[in-house]
């Protein structure tokens, strides 16, 4: 059974709030992914939530496929 969780963070900071949006995946319990992004408003912050909602799969394959540098086309990858 896939687990998405998407939410929402406010934090204070001196005067301002600051806000993340927090995801995460798993499969069967096990965590497949958990990321903390800042956004710079409440609104973007829940827009981002909301897309990860709709496709989950999705953004888990892109994060994969640029860690392992599959999203690269065969001809233009460099040697590291």
């Amino acid at each position: 059974e896939i687990g998405v969780e998407a939410s929402v963070v406010a934090e204070e900071r001196g005067n301002e709030e600051e806000y993340a949006c927090n995801i995460s995946l798993s499969d069967d319990g096990l965590s497949l992914m958990k990321v903390s992004l800042y956004a710079p408003n409440k609104l973007q912050a829940e827009m981002m939530a909301e897309r990860f909602r709709k496709a989950p799969l999705d953004v888990y394959r892109k994060v994969l496929q640029i860690l392992t540098g599959t999203d690269v086309p065969t001809d233009n990858k460099t040697e590291e």
